[in-house]
């Protein structure tokens, strides 16, 4: 039993590395202009109003945890298919 779980705990390590190591481009290049996007309109309302729309803030970080979370979803199910691929690649 041992055994079994320190292989599949491997094999967990492995998918959470390679998952990384394919998701940390998309986030490096997006989370930037998604907090952009949320300070810009807030910073021209705060200087046109001088108030924000603090409900306006609290739906658009929930609208980015969903994104957030579909987009983790559908890598965690790509990442095991890549890792299959790249392996049959080497064995060719």
């Amino acid at each position: 039993m041992a055994s079994s779980d320190g292989t599949f705990l491997e094999y967990v390590s492995r998918v959470l590395k390679r998952l990384n190591k394919d998701a940390a481009s998309w986030a490096r290049d997006n989370i930037f202009w998604g907090i952009v996007m949320l300070l810009a309109p807030l910073a021209v309302l705060y200087w046109q109003q001088k108030t924000i729309d603090w409900g306006l803030v609290q739906t658009t970080l929930w609208i980015y945890l969903a994104a957030f979370v579909i987009y983790l979803c559908i890598h965690l199910n790509h990442t095991p298919q890549a890792m299959g691929d790249a392996c049959c690649w080497l064995d060719r």
